[in-house]
This record gives structure tokens, C-alpha cells and sequence, in this order.
């Protein structure tokens, strides 16, 4: 099997561009959220975090209670939600995964205010 050496170059001007555009078109009311899990997918998730709050996203996703501490002690302080398993000790001031039952409580309340 061969194995072709890969390289990918992040442009997080491009990144702020995208967000911006995603802002834009989603309107101010609605709560951006960008998932940087697995290290921004590779791409250095400090970085990247940075970049996509600085053009409009308020929270960020991530896999695992790792991830967000590692996002904490790089000064990042915005919502961050963990998509995967969290353990009930582990607590760095980070949103718990929302379970099925609490996510269609939020959705009947927020239907409910709409009405």
C-alpha cells in the first residue's frame, strides 16, 4: 500500500470569511454554534476557535471533555457543548451533552414561546 505524504495548508482568513457568510445568511437571532472537535478536524483547534468567534460564531462543539479543557487553558471562554460522552466528575465549566428527553423539553418550551 502506498502511503502519499499529505499537507493542507488553513487559510483562517478564508475560515472568518465562511463564518461571516453563514452569519449572514442565518440572521442575528439564530445562535452559531462551530464544532471543533478532534482538533478543528486538524486544523488546530485554538486557532480555529479564535477565528470562527472573531466573525460571528457564540459557541463551540466538541467531542469530549479533553477538548474543551484543552480550549479552556487556551483562553477560550465562549459555550462549549460536548457532542460526545462526558462523565458526571469531570466539570471545567462546560455545557453536558443535552440528552434526548432535555433537547425536546427545550424544543416544546421554545414552540410554546412561539406560539
Amino acid at each position: 500500500m502506498n502511503h502519499w505524504p499529505a499537507y493542507i495548508e488553513v487559510d483562517l482568513n478564508q475560515v472568518r470569511h465562511n463564518v461571516k457568510e453563514i452569519r449572514r445568511r442565518i440572521g442575528p437571532e439564530v445562535t452559531l454554534m462551530l464544532v471543533v472537535k478532534v482538533d478543528a478536524y486538524g486544523h488546530g483547534a485554538p486557532a480555529v476557535a479564535r477565528a470562527v468567534l472573531e466573525a460571528g460564531a457564540e459557541q463551540l462543539g466538541v467531542a469530549c471533555v479533553d477538548e474543551a479543557a484543552a480550549l479552556r487553558v487556551a483562553g477560550i471562554t465562549c459555550p462549549i457543548l460536548i457532542v460526545g460522552l462526558a462523565f458526571p466528575k469531570a466539570s471545567v465549566e462546560i455545557k453536558p451533552p443535552a440528552s434526548e428527553n432535555a433537547m425536546l423539553l427545550t424544543m416544546n418550551m421554545a414552540a410554546d414561546q412561539a406560539a
